[in-house]
């Protein structure tokens, strides 16, 4: 098989400043554990763009992948806003390093999720937590989110 390597200068600027830390260690690990071969960084990039995902290929063994969008079910953020909430929307930047390990491919994934919550009285507020995988974020608010490992998941499922 031949893979085509693509610069990722760019994609890794504009995903510095959309996910803000992205200089940070990763500390999540979704392996696939499936009992034939793993899929290949191709398929990886395929399963990216089925979800509206951009993925790149690093050389001929790991990809980058950068997901911008609705929070899905990648994430959850059980929501106890009082009364006095109107509705929080949340939005989701994640972005997943996939790289052999072990003869199997391995997701580190850090999340971005922002909210904008909005009150009876017609306040908005934006605010933005950052976690991984294996943490969680809590917003000011006190409302915590967690990934499911969905994403990992579908990126890493062979088709």
């Amino acid at each position: 098989m031949t893979f085509r390597s693509f610069s990722v200068l760019p994609i890794l600027c504009s995903a510095s400043v959309a996910l803000s830390g992205c200089d940070q260690a990763f500390s999540t690990h979704s392996t696939h554990k499936a009992a034939s071969a793993p899929p290949s960084i191709r398929t990886v990039i395929r399963n990216a763009r089925s979800i509206g995902a951009t993925g790149t290929s690093v050389g001929n063994h790991a990809a980058i992948v950068v997901y911008s969008g609705h929070a899905r079910d990648f994430i959850t953020c059980p929501s106890k806003h009082s009364n006095a909430a109107l509705s929080v929307h949340t939005a989701l930047d994640a972005r997943t390093t996939v790289v052999p390990k072990g003869g199997k491919l391995s997701a580190d994934t850090l999340y971005v999720a922002t909210t904008v919550y909005t009150t009876k009285n017609g306040k908005s507020s934006i605010r933005s937590v950052e976690f991984t995988t294996a943490k969680s974020g809590t917003f000011d608010f006190g409302v915590t989110c967690r990934a499911t490992g969905k994403l990992e998941q579908i990126l890493l499922a062979r088709k």
